[in-house]
């Protein structure tokens, strides 16, 4: 199992160039806001599947939103594992 580091300047440098905030990325990404909000201040690693998600909601490649070398556990966006980890956001 892994989680994956998110590049939260890239997540908000996509939310900005899009006009929406976090309450929307959170809805667009089918998650509560309060969540997005624990992701993006507080806790920043999170499952393949979340990645997806939020990369799906702002319409960008989930590697994108990974920072390089930083993925725990293991994972590597390059394996073409598609588990889906226990994480957070289940």
């Amino acid at each position: 199992m892994g989680f994956m580091k998110l590049d939260m300047n890239r997540i908000k440098s996509e939310m900005a160039q899009k006009g929406i905030n976090q309450r929307a990325l959170a809805a667009r990404a089918g998650v509560s806001a309060q969540l997005m909000s624990y992701w993006m201040v507080e806790h920043n690693k999170v499952s393949l599947k979340t990645v997806g998600r939020i990369a799906d909601a702002l319409g960008i490649d989930g590697k994108d939103l990974i920072i390089s070398n930083t993925v725990l556990d293991g994972w590597n966006p390059d394996s073409g594992n598609d588990a889906d980890p226990v994480a957070l956001d289940k």
